[in-house]
């Protein structure tokens, strides 16, 4: 069994569940088109489930990617929080299905999997780091610690995608005219000081 064949199987996966969704992908349609028997496909996964999964796994590691090298082209560490929150919302709307692997995609790993909540970790951490960076190297005050400034900054983010995908944005505004307030909102919101 080789890596490359496993990896061969999840690029097509991939390519039928952001082109169709769920329903598109079949083990027979899979390995067809991997170049591989079904039967060799059950070899490397258990189930259309686990392949979830394991598409899950991938879509953190693309946030993570994403997030990685948005902030690399900042080295204003503020810079790099606003530039990362707007790559991610940008890049969200832009894959629509493979966003939808990271919160409603769901197969039979829980959510406390190891696989999956590694790839979360880093893709939080990214968010986490840059916002310590903005702490020590740019004396940037936060109310929260970093971990709890990241996990807000997401929430921010995830909302104004979902609000945009589920075509919300429909009434006055668009996406181009709040993101920029969303994001300074919550960075200022972060760094103020805490109400008694």
């Amino acid at each position: 069994m080789t890596n490359a064949t496993r990896e061969r199987l999840l690029d097509v996966a991939q390519a039928l569940y952001e082109q169709d969704g769920a329903d598109a992908m079949s083990f027979r349609a899979i390995a067809s088109l991997a170049g591989c028997s079904h039967t060799k496909a059950y070899s490397y996964f258990t189930s259309k489930a686990d392949i979830i999964d394991a598409l899950r796994v991938r879509a953190y590691e693309w946030v993570l990617s994403t997030l990685s090298t948005a902030a690399a082209l900042h080295d204003d560490p503020m810079c790099a929080l606003r530039g990362l929150a707007e790559a991610y919302i940008r890049e969200g709307v832009a894959r629509p299905r493979m966003y939808e692997l990271l919160y409603t995609a769901t197969g039979e790993a829980d959510e406390e999997d190891p696989r999956l909540m590694e790839a979360k970790t880093a893709a939080l951490g990214v968010c986490a780091d840059v916002i310590d960076a903005a702490a020590t190297e740019a004396g940037v005050e936060f109310v929260v610690d970093p971990l709890t400034a990241a996990h807000i900054f997401w929430a921010g983010a995830h909302g104004v995608v979902d609000l945009e995908l589920g075509g919300f944005l429909v009434v006055g505004r668009s996406l181009d005219d709040l993101l920029p307030v969303a994001l300074s909102t919550l960075i200022s919101g972060l760094t103020k000081e805490a109400l008694p």
